[in-house]
């Protein structure tokens, strides 16, 4: 799994689940941190919807970090909660952005964690190194 997405808004995850797709990228959607933790390991990003009732940073983080390798965790709000975005960063996420960046910007987030981004470290072969991006074939510059 590429990502996991923890939020029981499925208008939330139905808008994340079409970037996701759009830009390479399986996305699961769980609603309870003990699905989460369960399907986190080998996941590359984990996302936090701030607006998640019972939401235990504190606890999650840790457990989170301790996968190997660790998957990146982002953590998105409403802006006019800074206290709750604050708190997500002083958790430990690796990225907070407020609801409205996340969604204008989502495609463009799942696209780092795309298999054949160079930022994937799925590597060729196996080796655990990243990926180069697909070179065009001459073909396709000579479609005209």
């Amino acid at each position: 799994m590429s990502a996991i997405l923890l939020t029981n808004d499925l208008m939330v995850s139905s808008q994340l689940a079409g970037a996701a797709e759009r830009a390479g990228v399986k996305l699961a959607t769980v609603g309870s941190p003990d699905a989460l933790i369960e399907q986190a390991p080998g996941c590359r990003l984990v996302i936090f919807d701030l607006n998640q009732p019972g939401l235990e940073l504190a606890s999650l983080v840790p457990r989170l970090k301790a996968c190997q390798p660790p998957p990146t965790l982002l953590a998105f709000g409403s802006h006019v909660h800074e206290a709750l975005l604050s708190w997500a960063a002083a958790a430990g996420c690796d990225r907070v952005v407020t609801r409205g960046q996340f969604h204008r910007h989502a495609e463009a987030i799942f696209k780092e964690f795309a298999p054949l981004s160079p930022r994937y470290e799925g590597g060729v072969g196996g080796d655990g190194g990243p990926r180069e991006p697909e070179r065009p074939s001459r073909a396709a510059d000579d479609s005209f």
